[in-house]
């Protein structure tokens, strides 16, 4: 049966004893929730209590939303209710047994929308937010909230998992299939949100995070972006599930190569006597041109520009900037160069060292990296060797492909 969470630590000392209350599974007897009145209505639910849903959790909560947490391990959700709560100082918050009962907990129509017809009262949707620690616990989630049972009223399932994109659609995959033989109307039902929170823990509890989402329908995204936008900026990528987390990739992978390339030149700075604040501010004001950089690169590539047609910068001009600070590198001792070895053995697949492609825009590493096509040196070599003698100029080389971006 339900019962008051009074007695766990601090938690009547320091707020109302029915700040946190807790739940139990219809079929295990009991009346459910207990009956207390409720000033703000809970319509979010955080599946997975670890460091990001906790924060995520205090942040609604600051924002006036009334919580229902869930976790595997109940003491983490107890724990999770107990620090939130103390360190927002206000609200209410429901820790469910189960993830089916995390969803009963979730409020029903304000009291204003009693008798109102559905045309007369739009009703907000439920929000589940998924935070587990993996894909695979995301779809244990999902088996245990037995779509097939719930009431008809609006829910919305939000999976903030990290995972790939093929994660995203096993759980689209299972959500459709449990709701398959559902009737609802228009705008009730299961929803479903694929998503990535781009950012870390304090991002979320500040509101500053980025949030990937994608959704077979905008609407879907819509109907629950005024509760996600708390959380950080709400950027819709599309109606293909998995576009979110193959976004969230991409941008994460650009703060990796840069953290990457400055622990790699760490080394080089340190024996040169450069103070890292001096590097860090320097390259601060690179990296302010570099969304520009991107833009002009998107569009060569968008518009598939030839290769040797007004390039940029050229493959030969990158592998030179790289190569060249190797012997510097071994004759001072220092550590291996990694972000320019591979740089150098990219480019030489795109073609920096062969005669016929080695002024081509910088652009052709997209043959590598994104068309998997390395040249073949033989061929390379019997073409430049070809034309030396013909003396005509080397064919315009365009991309493997007009896919655009």
């Amino acid at each position: 049966a339900s019962s008051h969470h009074g007695t766990r630590r601090d938690a009547a000392a320091e707020h109302d004893a029915r700040s946190i209350r807790t739940t139990s599974p219809p079929e295990r007897g009991g009346g459910g929730l207990e009956e207390t009145s409720m000033a703000v209505p809970f319509r979010v639910a955080i599946l997975g209590c670890g460091k990001m849903g906790t924060a995520m959790a205090e942040r609604l909560l600051e924002q006036g939303h009334g919580l229902v947490l869930w976790n595997r391990t109940p003491k983490r959700a107890f724990d999770a209710a107990e620090n939130v709560l103390n360190t927002v100082q206000k609200g209410r918050v429901i820790v469910a047994q189960t993830p089916r009962h995390a969803v009963a907990a979730l409020s029903g129509p304000p009291a204003e929308a009693e008798g109102a017809t559905a045309a007369e009262y739009d009703e907000p949707r439920r929000l589940l937010i998924m935070t587990v620690a993996n894909g695979e616990a995301a779809e244990s989630v999902v088996n245990a909230l037995e779509l097939r049972r719930l009431d008809p009223r609006g829910v919305t399932i939000a999976n903030l998992v990290s995972g790939s994109p093929d994660e995203g659609r096993r759980v689209a995959d299972l959500i459709a299939a449990a709701t398959a033989q559902t009737k609802t109307s228009p705008g009730q039902g299961v929803e479903y949100v694929d998503g990535a929170f781009c950012g870390a823990p304090a991002a979320a509890r500040a509101g500053t995070g980025q949030l990937f989402v994608s959704a077979t329908s905008p609407r879907a995204v819509d109907d629950v972006r005024p509760i996600l936008s708390a959380l950080g900026d709400v950027v819709f990528s599309g109606t293909q599930i998995g576009a979110s987390r193959a976004l969230d990739y991409a941008v994460v992978d650009l703060a990796f190569v840069n953290l990457m390339s400055f622990v790699s030149n760490a080394a080089m700075l340190e024996k040169e006597g450069v103070e890292w604040d001096v590097f860090v501010r320097e390259a601060s004001k690179r990296l302010a041109v570099v969304p520009d950089a991107l833009h002009n690169a998107a569009e060569r590539m968008r518009r598939g520009v030839p290769y040797d047609e007004n390039p940029v910068a050229t493959l030969a001009t990158w592998r030179n900037f790289w190569a060249s600070r190797r012997p510097y590198l071994k004759a001072a001792g220092l550590p291996d160069h990694v972000v320019a070895d591979l740089a150098v053995s990219l480019l030489d697949r795109a073609g920096a060292s062969t005669p016929r492609l080695r002024g081509s825009d910088v652009t052709r590493l997209q043959e590598v990296l994104r068309f998997g096509k390395d040249i073949d040196a033989a061929q390379e070599a019997a073409a430049s060797q070809e034309e030396e003698e013909e003396g005509k100029p080397a064919e315009p080389q365009g991309s493997s492909s007009s896919t655009t971006m």
